[in-house]
């Protein structure tokens, strides 16, 4: 089955990606982690529909504070 038909009979629209508008390492750097709390960044992947751009929101949160996550890796 040809990709073009596969969209069509999922009525999914063509979507390019898209890219942050800015610099990801400048984010970082501008909320520092407060290692004497043990904080980490949590990403949370913010509901939407197939085809559409990927949406999140990047927190920090305390271990101390035994925040509920799942943890996803990858290579």
């Amino acid at each position: 089955m040809a990709l073009s038909t596969f969209k069509q009979l999922l009525d999914v629209p063509t979507m390019l990606p898209s890219f942050l508008p800015f610099n990801s390492s400048s984010v970082y750097s501008s909320t520092p982690l407060n290692k004497s709390q043990n904080e980490i960044r949590l990403n949370r992947i913010l509901p939407g529909k197939f085809g559409y751009p990927i949406r999140c929101s990047l927190r920090r949160a305390s271990l101390d504070s035994h925040p509920k996550y799942e943890a996803l890796s990858y290579v």
